[in-house]
């Protein structure tokens, strides 16, 4: 999750991978093509290998789709927190993004707000 509406209760999820399938190391903020992404490295914790943020996956979804999500076994919420440079980093880079809704940039921005990011 990066994002949370507090009105609404819906998120701004994004899919961490380690499967490059076209996100690039350098520049570690690519805007595609093909794809478009964030490398993060191998920040640690669940994150043991290098990483990418993609912004493909970039998706709202309301607390109902979460839950059924996690049931299935669709999704999981494990916790990982980046350092709070790299993810003002990746943040930003996602502000870049062609296919971010106005909604999603005006959360994701007031995350960014929050934090105090340069």
């Amino acid at each position: 999750m990066l994002a949370v509406d507090l009105r609404s209760d819906d998120v701004v999820t994004v899919v961490f991978t380690s499967k490059p399938n076209g996100l690039a190391e350098q520049p570690a903020c690519n805007q595609g093509p093909p794809r478009a992404g964030y490398f993060v490295g191998t920040p640690g914790g669940v994150l043991t290998l290098p990483s990418w943020v993609d912004f493909n996956s970039l998706q709202d979804l309301d607390v109902d789709d979460m839950t059924k999500l996690q049931r299935t076994g669709r999704m999981s919420l494990q916790q990982q927190s980046l350092p709070t440079p790299l993810l003002c980093a990746v943040l930003r880079c996602l502000l870049q993004y062609d296919d971010l809704t106005g909604r999603q940039a005006r959360l994701i921005g007031d995350v960014v707000a929050a934090l105090r990011c340069p």
